[in-house]
């Protein structure tokens, strides 16, 4: 999915991977299920000329050498990386209800 935001007055086009998977302690290697797929996403982001910043979304940690890698990517090709993990989610929400003075029963 792609988005289209403008920051410092420059357009920039946004590749988000967003992905559920049932919640485990292990790490998202890069050659299981849920990591080729997020792998084969990211060569797909890397190769559109026009993705600025690709936003990885997952439900668990990553691997650290599957980080590793991704970053490489990114770099070799010019992208910014954003990795949100469950955790950053939960304080985003609870950024969002607290700046807006909801509560949980309001969402």
């Amino acid at each position: 999915t792609y988005d289209d935001c403008c920051c410092s007055g420059f357009q920039h086009k946004i590749g988000r991977l967003p992905k559920s998977d049932s919640p485990t302690k292990s790490a998202i290697r890069k050659n299981s299920g849920l990591g080729k797929d997020i792998h084969a996403q990211m060569a797909t982001y890397i190769k559109d000329g026009s993705t600025d910043i690709i936003g990885i979304c997952v439900p668990r940690q990553l691997e650290p050498s599957f980080v590793s890698l991704l970053k490489i990517y990114a770099l070799k090709f010019n992208k910014k990386l954003v990795f949100i993990g469950k955790d950053d989610l939960v304080q985003i929400i609870f950024g969002i209800m607290q700046r807006h003075n909801l509560e949980l029963k309001d969402i």
